[in-house]
């Protein structure tokens, strides 16, 4: 606007200077006339060149903005990664950031489950001017062309290909870009123009780059999302691990006819093996040494629930008759201890055990074994 501005003024000033020449009254010298006139040539040319760089700047102008924009959404992409948000707002910013910069009419995006989300619901698909119905249409005549086409389809003449029929409204070209790693499938991303020959090189490009940032944003979150859960799991078994170890006795009996040592090394960070000592009254001893199956927590809690049920059926019973009735003799504890862990137990766990009965004033013992 402003070269047009000089442009226009300028014409008219030589106009006025030509009328000059006839003009007795507003006369000039001979080279005060023609300074002015080299002066408006001079500005009218420059104004020209003005007009024609700025017209020859405009597509320049408009590629610049693509990548401004292309540049915008990858840092954007990025930002999410650095806060470390969750998948779907990943999803919603590749679509948007697609959609924008291609300048796509229409398209959706269908999310897949992450590998660590198999019981979570399935993601709702994004949505650009594009109807559920035609969604749905789509999806169905797609999913042959995505066997077909492993990598990506790109269509710019729908109206020759008749790959997408039936929509509500006709579009001319088509770009269909799945999201996979080598692992896993995240999806597919689906943009429509309404002309034909929609998309260049440059705009393939983009996506790919979208795709690729995306691609690696989800497989980062998988990752960080899997370190949680090990660091998780970790200390969890270095609870049980703690709980287990003060669940085995550290003082040992010992007597000046038998000597007792103990060492044990768990094959994981929580194993099975237990033992435990209980003094009962009259000179003896109750040694309990079993195995419960399986490792990690639910070995560690298999374990507590042994020494609670072995500590039970050793308390004296206030009804017995006779004191070598009043604690179960070794076969009988092992017939106790089966009877409460039936009921605690599942199907596809157990534990073996033996149970020793020392006797100081007798100077033997009796056992059972089960297992």
């Amino acid at each position: 606007m402003l070269q047009l501005s000089i442009i226009g003024f300028l014409s008219v000033f030589l106009f006025y200077l030509r009328g000059a020449q006839a003009n007795p009254i507003i006369l000039a010298p001979p080279t005060q006339q023609a300074f002015l006139v080299l002066t408006s040539f001079f500005a009218v040319f420059y104004g020209v060149a003005g007009l024609l760089v700025t017209l020859f700047n405009l597509p320049i102008a408009d590629v610049y903005e693509q990548r401004r924009a292309e540049i915008l959404s990858l840092q954007q992409l990025s930002q999410i990664i650095q806060r470390g948000q969750t998948a779907p707002e990943i999803y919603q910013a590749l679509f948007t950031s697609a959609v924008q910069t291609i300048r796509a009419d229409a398209g959706f995006l269908d999310a897949q489950l992450q590998p660590t989300e198999h019981v979570s619901p399935l993601p709702a698909p994004l949505l650009h001017e594009l109807t559920p119905t035609d969604r749905a249409t789509m999806k169905t005549q797609l999913v042959t062309l995505l066997a077909e086409n492993q990598t990506e389809l790109i269509d710019n003449d729908l109206v020759r290909s008749q790959r997408l029929t039936g929509l509500s409204q006709p579009y001319g070209s088509m770009a269909m870009l799945p999201l996979r790693s080598l692992t896993h499938d995240y999806g597919v991303l689906v943009l429509l123009k309404k002309e034909q020959a929609g998309f260049d090189p440059e705009d393939l490009s983009i996506l790919h780059t979208f795709t690729t940032q995306t691609v690696l944003s989800l497989e980062n979150l998988q990752l960080a999302q899997e370190a949680r859960i090990s660091q998780s799991a970790q200390d969890e078994l270095r609870i049980a691990a703690l709980v287990q170890e003060r669940l085995i006795p550290k003082s040992l009996p010992t007597d000046n006819w038998f000597e007792i040592a103990t060492y044990a090394q768990a094959a994981k960070e929580v194993g099975g093996d237990f033992y435990d000592f209980l003094h009962l009254p009259g000179q003896q001893l109750a040694v309990l040494i079993g195995d419960v199956s399986g490792k990690g927590v639910t070995a560690a809690f298999h374990t507590a629930q042994m020494k609670g049920i072995f500590h039970a059926l050793m308390q004296p019973n206030p009804l017995a008759k006779k004191d070598r009735d009043r604690y179960p003799d070794p076969h009988r504890f092992m017939v106790l201890a089966n009877e409460a862990l039936t009921h605690c137990l599942e199907r596809s766990s157990f534990i073996t055990a033996s149970f020793y009965l020392i006797d100081y004033e007798a100077g033997g013992f009796s056992f059972a074994r089960a297992g």
